[in-house]
């Protein structure tokens, strides 16, 4: 590989990390487009090799979390079976999908995204250190409603925590098959409203991520799919790299207006997308 293609991988991996350290798991979403217009991937290709990195960045970050017992470990591996079940379906169904559909389905990804990281760059960060502080959780969602019943027993409500556990794992293993996005940006709201404080939920999303990218990557390399090793390596070292240098910088750089840069850009890629899927 040449010095200039090499140092393009290690830099678009680092952003990657950078973005996952510094704004949460929804930077992650910037993997495949990196991969395909910074890389020259087709959109199939990068959905792989951005598992591949995404499940390195879960896997390394996890440790520190498992040391320091921050980790929800059964639930955690409760929702990353039911991952792993269903990154094979959501690999199963890229498959059928022509490129021009992966480009307008990832689009609208990103831009989902992109709105959920304007709005948590709006919350007021006085109640946000408050929340991470205390462990005050927020107000009550639609699933700790659907587990709160008046005339349920604690082993109904039990059995429906269990439900939701699976389902939240099921869904986030079949987008992170079809798409290559490790799932966290769905895992970690979800964990909050099922009564998980945000420290806790953020450290067993990192477990669950990384299993599912297994399974995931797994499928996909069974179902045909070939990546270029050097690459993929060079692409997951770079993010390993980013990870590190965000997680030292995390405490000195503005928050919000990080997850303005990435929404904004996330928005910018979803553009190139649409476009680039009108072109087929």
């Amino acid at each position: 590989m040449e010095a200039a293609s090499f140092a393009l991988a290690v830099g678009c991996g680092a952003i990657i990390g950078l973005s996952l350290a510094l704004t949460g798991s929804g930077g992650t979403a910037l993997a495949v487009p990196l991969l395909m217009y910074g890389l020259k991937l087709s959109p199939h290709r990068a959905v792989c090799v951005s598992m591949v990195a995404v499940g390195s960045m879960a896997l390394v970050g996890l440790l520190p979390k498992l040391r320091g017992k921050i980790v929800e470990v059964r639930t955690g591996l409760a929702m990353a079976a039911a991952g792993m079940m269903g990154a094979p379906v959501g690999t199963w169904m890229s498959r059928y999908l022509s490129e021009k559909w992966l480009l307008f389905l990832f689009a609208a990804l990103m831009l989902f995204l992109a709105a959920r990281l304007f709005a948590q760059a709006a919350m007021n960060r006085t109640d946000m250190e408050a929340v991470c502080e205390t462990g005050r959780q927020p107000r009550p969602g639609a699933l700790v409603h659907l587990l709160q019943s008046r005339n349920s027993s604690a082993a109904d409500d039990g059995f429906r925590r269990k439900l939701l556990v699976c389902g939240i794992g099921l869904f986030s293993g079949v987008l992170s098959g079809l798409t290559g996005v490790g799932g966290g940006i769905i895992i970690v709201p979800a964990m909050i409203l099922l009564g998980m404080e945000i420290r806790k939920a953020t450290a067993t999303s990192l477990l669950v991520v990384g299993l599912i990218s297994v399974s995931a990557t797994s499928s996909h390399f069974l179902a045909g799919q070939r990546v270029p090793l050097g690459t993929t390596l060079i692409f997951a070292f770079g993010a390993l790299l980013g990870l590190g240098a965000g997680t030292l910088w995390c405490n000195r750089i503005s928050g919000p207006r990080l997850q303005q840069s990435v929404a904004a850009a996330m928005i910018m890629m979803a553009g190139l997308m649409v476009s680039r899927g009108f072109g087929h």
